[in-house]
């Protein structure tokens, strides 16, 4: 830990910063949902929550986990009066636990989102594929994944609102889908009827409810965006709480609520038929969705949910893609990676070159599992977000530490629950959460080969191990650019 007090006074802005008052509550809203990518979330990962966790008490740990989230997004809010940076979880660390270590931990986090980024490239190549080609198109997948990336380039390339505005078109027609379904089910369920048992104690915390947190904790990844777009909210001292809050409600209650109604749509006794059929014959994990609707609504709701399955995925590309681009900006704004991208575009004030750049890396990485001959879905997608869930659940508990002792060192927030309380009780839920990842993480990867996964955490803590080492690099021979690290681009303010 460094010794000096972390200084969240403002760095003087040499550099434009990004465009300022360009996004409301809504649009903030709609960059972290869309990130989480409810549709896309519930439909992948519900089969392997119910079938290789807890069984039907999947719910009941979509509630806990909103409420750890929620007790994280008190500090974590708190924090960003204090430290405005693109770079959330760098500035965070780097004014809590000290420069060195929050210089590591923004390596970590750009590798984390990139993971994420890519595995999506595959998720979506996939879904494409899949959806055209019962229309008889018959395109290689990654031909998708590479107009994808050069869509997403463009609308990364211009005002952070214009994605806003998509994502916002996207995000409310899954909830909306999603929400015909549930209404569907509860209303013509089964004889079964409705049941109090996901969320009974005996049933959360039966069968293998690790695994089971591992996947619900999953989904919530992405609402911390909110701090990164602090420079381009408006009012971000309002803002960005009322939109951190909401996002985070509004995913959990989606979760649970959805979850339950796909448990009394199939029945408790059906729901556990269907899941097990579907991990022991190798069926489509998302027809625990799509045969339901089916059932209930009839055909045209499974093309209108595959539809959405990829509008979703897409979604979260131009949500990630928008995050890392302002990380690299960040990160170059500081000195520690080059100049070159901080480099804003003259009238969307985007960081472009940091896009460009992005897009580019991208379509190398399709090309690259091309050549290895990975499956878009069951190696791409299953390895890099897998890989990118636990790297991120490491970051949310060191941020959580980080948070706790910032306050402790400034005292710039005295309300007890802001600033001690609520970081305390949400980073040591985060900590066992992460350790359970780890224990669990080789069903998270879904593969047999046990190097794989070891593979994926070497890769990790390697790049957390060459942060730290570039943070000591960078602390004796260039100490100007190490004291710039993890600065606040605005002035402070103290909360009594």
């Amino acid at each position: 830990m460094d010794n000096a007090q972390p200084n969240i006074a403002p760095v003087k802005q040499q550099q434009a910063s990004l465009m300022p008052d360009a996004l409301g509550v809504p649009g903030l809203v709609f960059f972290v949902i869309s990130a989480a990518a409810p549709l896309m979330a519930l439909m992948g990962t519900l089969t392997f929550s119910m079938g290789l966790g807890n069984g039907l008490g999947s719910p009941g740990i979509y509630v806990l986990a909103l409420i750890l989230w929620l007790l994280f997004a008190v500090g974590y809010t708190s924090m960003s009066r204090f430290v405005r940076n693109t770079g959330a979880f760098y500035a965070y660390v780097a004014n809590g636990i000290g420069k060195i270590p929050g210089i590591s931990a923004s390596l970590l986090a750009i590798t984390a989102y990139s993971a994420l980024l890519l595995a999506l490239y595959g998720l979506v190549g996939n879904a494409f594929n899949s959806l055209f080609t019962d229309f008889g198109i018959h395109l290689p997948w990654w031909s998708y994944s590479i107009l994808c990336c050069m869509i997403v380039g463009i609308l990364g390339y211009r005002r952070v609102d214009v994605g806003a505005k998509l994502l916002g078109v996207c995000m409310i027609l899954e909830v909306v889908i999603l929400l015909i379904i549930a209404g569907a089910a509860l209303l013509t369920r089964t004889p079964e009827g409705f049941t109090a048992a996901p969320f009974m104690p005996a049933t959360i915390f039966g069968g293998s409810p690790g695994i089971a947190i591992m996947y619900c904790m999953g989904a919530f990844i992405g609402f911390e965006a909110t701090v990164i777009y602090g420079e381009e909210a408006k009012n971000p001292n309002r803002t960005i709480p009322v939109a951190t809050y909401t996002a985070v409600a509004i995913l959990g209650v989606l979760y649970a609520f959805i979850s339950y109604s796909v448990i009394v749509g199939w029945g408790a006794q059906g729901v556990m038929t269907k899941v097990n059929a579907i991990l022991t014959e190798g069926l489509d994990p998302t027809s625990l969705f799509t045969d339901l609707a089916a059932s209930h609504l009839g055909v045209w709701s499974v093309w209108v949910l595959r539809s959405l399955f990829v509008t979703s995925a897409f979604a979260g590309l131009i949500a990630y893609h928008n995050v890392i681009a302002r990380y690299l900006f960040s990160m170059g704004r500081s000195g520690v990676l080059p100049a070159a991208l901080t480099k804003l575009h003259a009238t969307h004030r985007s960081p472009y070159v940091a896009g460009l750049l992005l897009s580019v890396l991208s379509v190398v990485f399709i090309g690259l599992t091309i050549a290895a001959g990975w499956d878009p879905f069951l190696q791409t997608f299953a390895y890099l977000s897998a890989m990118a869930s636990l790297g991120l659940l490491c970051l949310y508990t060191i941020v959580g530490f980080s948070i706790i002792i910032f306050f402790l060192r400034t005292d710039a927030d005295r309300r007890w629950w802001h600033s001690r309380i609520a970081p305390s009780l949400s980073a040591l839920g985060l900590l066992g959460a992460t350790v359970i990842t780890i224990i669990n993480f080789p069903a998270l990867v879904g593969t047999s080969q046990s190097s794989v996964p070891l593979l994926m955490e070497f890769t990790l803590a390697l790049v957390a191990v060459v942060g730290v080492v570039v943070g000591i690099w960078l602390k004796w021979y260039r100490p100007s650019t190490y004291a710039n690290a993890g600065q606040s681009m605005e002035e402070a303010e103290r909360i009594t």
